[in-house]
């Protein structure tokens, strides 16, 4: 034989058990919204044509969430609101940009809203800063449209009929259709029911509603008309004394009645699904539209929404996946909305539900056996050569080892990587982290 040593590795598979490598979710005590430092602009006065650029200086220790960043200007009055969206660019800097074109108003536009999410839903706010930029050579119409009427066409419907509602309205620079509203309710009652319009000939807009089944008897008024001309001025009308009065035969003016609201169980780790079970009953019915429960922690951060579906009469259930964006701690009910098939709201005053999640760690996919994907291994002295392990299954969570060398004079090994010391037979054993052996 040659003055060439040599160093053979027989592997001797031997599993014990399978082992997952798996990273733990960690969930998050960040209850901290985004830190708004600084808001500048690039200068003061701008023209048609011309880009407006905007730089928030921002910081959060678990991370902005850049698609939340917003800042609103508006230059007073009645004038259409300004809102720039920022895009990262380096550090805690953020930029936002509009180009002005010939629908600006002119005027000064001061900074009304700054705000931001970080990635675990915590908001953050302007605070203290200011900041404004002047408009000129661009539109000087700052009145809103004026309504001149809004009339039904009669005055008494029933279940089916159409009600037709007209508003002549007018202003110098033109109606934003689009914008127009008309809300309409029955003094108490929660049942509201919204007219919204399209232009039928000059200055004059209808909107229509069929009287439903569902709609309660008793005199609707106007509560609330919204209009807007194409720069964004609008008016809301509240002094407007519109009626109508439906005779349908619905007398049912009492909200759902909520008889338990309860979570599966009392403690949740991440990872876990969260089912809750509310039971409802009300003598007309419950309208499953909108059923939804808010729940949140301390009151500050991120809102849970769980809607809910029908499983059997008067049994609703609603479910949510907790991940690693969700806090730790007490989740507490903030609100719970139930109505029935009128628009009647259920009072939810004494529901008291709540549930903790914990910083537990869960393994997803734990390991069941490792092996060596070779079964013979010979170096020459001073080379190396990298041991591979193959995890069942192979997307199991956690997969760190820890690597052994039975005579480290003849083989070193570290992180799977061996190197012939000198010659002889030597046993390199992979360990996974719940105990599982590979051994070679």
């Amino acid at each position: 034989m040659s003055n060439r040593l040599y160093s053979f590795f027989l592997l001797y598979l031997s599993v014990l058990l399978s082992f997952t490598i798996l990273t733990p979710i960690q969930a998050t005590n960040d209850a901290q919204g985004p830190i708004m430092e600084s808001i500048s602009i690039e200068k003061e006065v701008y023209t048609k044509g011309e880009t407006i650029v905007i730089t928030v200086v921002a910081s959060d220790e678990s991370g902005i969430n850049e698609n939340t960043l917003l800042a609103q200007f508006n230059s007073g009055g009645t004038s259409k609101d300004r809102v720039f969206y920022f895009g990262h660019v380096e550090g805690n800097t953020y930029i936002g940009k509009l180009t002005v074109d010939e629908n600006w108003v002119n005027g000064t536009y001061h900074l009304g809203l700054l705000s931001g999410k970080d990635i675990y839903g915590n908001w953050g706010h302007k605070g203290n800063l200011a900041a404004s930029f002047q408009i000129v050579g661009c539109r000087s119409d700052r009145k809103a449209p004026i309504i001149d009427s809004l009339t039904t066409d009669k005055t008494t419907y029933g279940v089916g009929e159409t009600i037709t509602l007209t508003m002549v309205a007018h202003d110098d620079s033109g109606i934003d259709v689009n914008s127009m509203s008309s809300m309409f309710n029955i003094t108490g009652s929660s049942g509201d029911h919204t007219f919204y319009f399209e232009e039928v000939a000059e200055n004059t807009y209808e909107g229509k509603l069929v009287v439903g089944e569902s709609w309660q008897k008793g005199t609707y008024h106007m509560a609330l008309t919204y209009i807007a001309d194409i720069y964004g001025n609008w008016n809301t009308r509240h002094e407007i004394e519109t009626s109508f009065v439906v005779n349908s035969e619905i007398k049912d003016l009492e909200g759902p009645k909520i008889l338990s609201l309860i979570a599966d169980k009392e403690e949740y780790s991440i990872g876990d699904t969260i089912e809750l079970t509310l039971r409802a009953e009300d003598k007309s019915g419950i309208s499953e539209a909108d059923m939804a429960a808010q729940f949140n922690v301390y009151g500050l951060n991120k809102d849970r929404i769980f809607t809910f579906n029908k499983v059997d009469e008067g049994v609703y259930k609603a479910s949510a996946i907790t991940d690693d964006t969700w806090l730790v701690g007490t989740y507490n009910l903030g609100w719970l909305s139930v109505l029935d098939i009128y628009h009647n709201r259920a009072n939810t005053i004494d529901v008291e539900t709540s549930f903790v999640l914990n910083d537990k760690e869960i393994e997803e996919y734990p390991v069941e056996r490792i092996e060596f994907n070779t079964d013979e291994l010979s170096l020459l002295v001073g080379e190396e050569a990298q041991m591979e392990v193959v995890f069942f299954p192979t997307n199991a969570s956690n997969q760190e080892l820890i690597w052994e060398s039975s005579n480290r004079e003849i083989v070193k090994v570290e992180n799977g990587k061996v190197k012939a010391i000198s010659s002889g037979e030597v046993i390199v054993k992979a360990i996974s982290h719940n105990g599982k052996e590979a051994i070679c």
